[in-house]
């Protein structure tokens, strides 16, 4: 039981991360969540 309730905890915290990262992409405008795709701010973004 205690196995179990670790792995739903963890895949909890994972799930929250990834989702704070969403968030975070989409108040800086490199992604938009209702056209699923990474927008052009994001790519001059990540070139460095």
């Amino acid at each position: 039981m205690t196995t179990a309730l670790a792995w739903i905890t963890g895949r909890i915290c994972f799930l929250a991360k990834v989702q704070k990262l969403l968030n975070h992409g989409v108040a800086k405008k490199w992604c938009d969540m209702e056209e699923g795709c990474v927008t052009a701010q994001w790519r001059a973004a990540s070139v460095g």
